[in-house]
């Protein structure tokens, strides 16, 4: 069965939500609605709340209007996928690729950071050694990762070991990836080098994800694992 209405497949053992074309989510109903994706989204804009206000001045059926404006909300929620970097202390790494995947990509993806155990505050040589290559992250805040355990996410990357451990489960298919970068604060050499290890963990960071932003963008073929 093929069907744009909830309420005709509640019922149903087996639901496969689509996006696009593409197998987003699927399970009974239950599940879905617990997986808080997709199917919960249309759910709540269906069942639950505002979905009559769209097209009643233009003279459209209410049906219509209440498809119009929840498939349209939907799709405005889904227009861009959510990336979760990670790492432990989250002072440098995850905010080095957080800024440098938003400037190449951040026109399709939604990029975030945080940590399993957050400094509290940016490196100031984080902020420093992304400025020097035009891209301003003074404005990043320490973010702990609990504070998305009930989002939607799509993607998790973890930028270091201890927080690859430390990674929590996330609602619906998550797609995870483990790409470590050494801490270039624990550097224990002069003031010079110290720098030098920020900019060269940046330059890795930048090599990185620059190329999986513009896979992720279909400019280049997919990177493997």
């Amino acid at each position: 069965m093929v069907a744009h209405r909830l309420s005709t497949i509640q019922k149903a053992d087996r639901i496969v939500g689509l996006h696009k074309g593409v197998l987003r989510e699927t399970g009974s109903h239950q599940e879905l609605l617990a997986q808080k994706g997709i199917y919960h989204r249309l759910y709540q804009l269906q069942f639950l709340g505002d979905a009559t206000d769209a097209t009643a001045s233009s003279g459209a059926p209410a049906g219509q209007a209440q498809y119009a404006n929840l498939y349209g909300r939907a799709n405005r929620t889904m227009s861009k996928r959510r990336i979760l970097f990670l790492c432990t202390g989250y002072s440098c790494r995850s905010h080095m690729a957080q800024g440098i995947l938003r400037e190449i990509a951040g026109d399709l993806l939604d990029v975030q950071s945080a940590g399993s155990d957050p400094a509290g505050f940016v490196h100031p040589l984080a902020i420093r050694a992304l400025a020097e290559i035009g891209i301003d992250i003074s404005s990043h805040t320490s973010k702990h990762l609990k504070e998305f355990t009930d989002r939607d996410v799509e993607t998790v990357i973890t930028v270091c070991d201890n927080a690859d451990q430390a990674c929590p489960t996330f609602p619906g298919q998550v797609i995870r990836h483990h790409w470590p970068f050494p801490d270039p604060a624990k550097a224990k050499v002069s003031e010079e080098e110290i720098w030098n290890a920020f900019k060269q963990v940046r330059d890795d960071i930048h090599r990185k994800f620059t190329d999986y932003g513009l896979s992720r963008k279909g400019n280049v073929k997919k990177l493997p694992s």
